[in-house]
């Protein structure tokens, strides 16, 4: 508590003043449809050397409103209901952005300066309801979330044939910029004793002012020569190039929290006003509330990556049926990150590391209507700065907090497919393929065995190991052999079926027990695309209809013999359609897009038993919401500037 001497109980006073309460009142509006504008502009210009410099500016303005409900739920191990909250989200943002590019050409050189911006703005604000049974409390809580973040990145990258055989350099420079601000992200708690008609009273520990800035710079180079030669009468290629690419991150955040300004002098009643009036200035007061900075040492960060990496690369023929494309990258990979524990002890995070990335791709092609491929690859994973930092935050809206953990170590991944391919006509084609990954510490977001049922707070780890391994089927086909009518429709499908199994170490601490039989993070058992496309034979009509499902996958890994199992996601149909009809003599265009049609909810739950799909009945609702289906109208003409006709 604050104000152990007066002088600096009254400087903290009047700081506390500073803070602006008039963001805690509430303001209903009506929702606006979502809208979209664009302008795109593209020109050339000839001169009289022989050179072409061309440009293409485009400008996009977006902004959505969102308003959907969420219900969640925490069970204790034997199903009994501990915790059920419900949210009435409304989400608002702005977006806009910029694309400016620039390529003059002349003769065998070219050179291209390409720009991308992006601006946006979201603001969160959900209400929440509920209960607590393990805290005998009724629940109110309102939170408002503000994110800015703004977006970056200038290439300036050139081509160059060097000889008339062919020799040609390649070189790129590129800088960034990618920075969020969270100025306020403020919570407001209220509780009573459950069941009771007593007013609800404030709860300074979940009634919080947040901010945070993070600033991520990047600065990268790259080149390449290709040199064309022959042998054995074949064409062939060889590629040699390096790159580095340079990463800095700041990242500093602060909290507050409101208390009692003086346990002896506070007036009781005072935590029974309501949000927008609790914290006014006049109840900033020695016998009213008080701003306390509980920021954390490890509240802060910066760390700075650094990757340089070279490869060679040869293209082989060997006749007109059998191609290798082959080679190998060495990569030299440094993270460097600083920051401090609880206890104020500096902690750093020094890791250094070289790979070598060998990669091949072989095509046989009896034929022109027929590929068989195989292909194998070495590739790496590496963790973030947020995944090695050893910051918490407790994220509200999901009811969990994520950690950083600086122990984390990068994944390597091997991976090899095979595939068969068939067109049989310009449009139509058919793919069978088999893949295999192997996984080597592979990262994902685990379960802290210090967690309680109520306050879960999830980390990244490293798994042993994991594999995964599947077959894919894709088909695009014209409907012309059923009926001459038919012909301006194709339909298209892609189903894939993967198996994945992580390895883990008997126990992630504490003697805690996680599922030895599960899939990777995240990843689906198996995947749905289905289509129709429609193109009218004047070619003013197009449509489509699509369809996708997604099998159940890992979300959240649990800790079973601690009460926590796994969280998945259940699997979702969406349906899109999509209509377009050209008209003003071609120049414009409307366009009419359904999206998620069907809506059904996002799903989440806890997996009891041992089998991953859901059971009614056994396993249990963790969270779920319906975002809604999305209905919207686009025009877009071209005003066919500088051409003739």
């Amino acid at each position: 508590m604050l104000g152990a001497n007066p002088t600096g109980f009254n400087q903290q006073l009047a700081i506390s003043r500073l803070f602006n309460s008039d963001v805690y009142k509430r303001k209903t509006t009506t929702a606006a449809p979502n809208q979209t504008y664009s302008l795109t502009w593209g020109n050339a210009t000839k001169f009289k050397n022989g050179g072409t410099f061309g440009s293409v500016i485009s400008l996009i303005y977006r902004n959505s409103m969102l308003v959907y409900d969420v219900t969640r739920e925490l069970h204790e191990d034997n199903g009994t209901l501990l915790v059920q909250l419900n949210d009435r989200q409304n989400r608002y943002s702005v977006n806009v952005g910029a694309i400016a590019n620039f390529t003059y050409v002349k003769g065998k050189h070219k050179i291209s300066f390409k720009n991308l911006f992006n601006q946006l703005f979201e603001d969160n604000f959900y209400t929440r309801t509920g209960f607590s049974v393990d805290r005998v409390q009724d629940i109110e809580f309102s939170s408002s979330v503000l994110n800015q973040r703004s977006l970056y990145t200038a290439q300036l990258e050139g081509e160059h044939r060097l000889t008339n055989s062919g020799v040609k350099l390649t070189w790129n420079g590129n800088i960034g910029y990618n920075w969020k601000i969270q100025p306020d992200l403020r919570t407001q708690s209220y509780f009573r004793s459950q069941g009771s008609a007593d007013p609800f009273e404030m709860n300074d520990d979940d009634t919080r002012r947040f901010d945070s800035k993070l600033k991520d710079y990047s600065y990268g180079a790259l080149g390449s020569l290709e040199i064309p030669f022959k042998m054995a009468g074949n064409n062939q290629k060889f590629k040699a190039g390096g790159s580095t690419l340079i990463r800095i991150r700041d990242f500093r955040s602060r909290i507050f929290r409101y208390i009692p300004a003086s346990s002896a002098q506070f007036d009781n009643s005072k935590l029974e006003l309501p949000y927008d009036q609790i914290f006014v200035p006049a109840n900033i007061s020695n016998n009213g509330f008080i701003i306390e900075d509980f920021t954390n040492n490890q509240d802060k960060y910066f760390g700075v990556s650094i990757v340089n990496g070279m490869y060679g690369q040869l293209d082989n023929k060997f006749g007109d049926m059998v191609r290798l494309v082959w080679g190998v990258r060495v990569e030299n990979f440094q993270q460097f990150l600083t920051t401090k524990d609880v206890t104020a002890k500096r902690v750093v995070v020094d890791n250094e590391k070289w790979d070598v990335l060998p990669s091949f791709n072989l095509t046989i092609s009896p034929d022109k209507k027929q590929n068989i491929r195989i292909a194998g690859s070495r590739t790496v994973s590496r963790p973030e700065f947020r995944e090695i930092a050893p910051f918490s935050f407790f994220d509200y809206e999901v009811n969990y907090a994520v950690n950083g953990n600086p122990d984390l170590q990068r994944g390597t991944i091997l991976n090899g497919d095979i595939r068969y391919e068939f067109y049989p006509k310009g449009g139509e084609g058919v793919s069978i393929g088999a893949f295999y990954k192997f996984f080597n510490d592979p990262i994902e977001l685990r379960l802290n065995p210090s967690s309680v049922l109520d306050r879960r707070n999830y980390q990244f780890q490293n798994a042993d190991e994991a594999y995964a391994l599947g077959g894919e089927i894709e088909i695009r086909k014209a409907l012309d052999f059923i009926s001459d009518d038919l012909e301006v429709f194709n339909v298209f499908a892609n189903l894939t079926y993967i198996y994945s199994k992580v390895t883990l170490a008997s126990t992630s601490g504490s003697g805690a027990t996680e599922s030895s039989n599960r899939p990777l993070q995240g990843q689906s058992p198996y995947l749905i695309n289905l289509g129709v496309q429609y193109n009218s034979e004047n070619g003013n009509w197009t449509g489509s209809l699509l369809y996708n499902r997604i099998g159940q996958r890992l979300a959240l890994v649990g800790i079973n013999n601690l009460g926590f199992p796994d969280v998945y996601e259940r699997p979702r149909n969406q349906v899109d359609l999509q209509l377009t009809r050209k008209i003003l003599n071609n120049r414009g265009e409307l366009k009419f897009t359904w999206a998620d049609m069907l809506n059904p909810a996002y799903y989440f739950y806890e997996n009891v038993d041992s089998k991953k799909a859901f059971k009614e009945g056994t396993d249990r609702l963790f969270y779920s919401f319906k975002p809604g289906s999305t209905i919207s109208l686009g025009f877009t003409y071209d005003f066919n500037l500088g051409k003739k006709g």
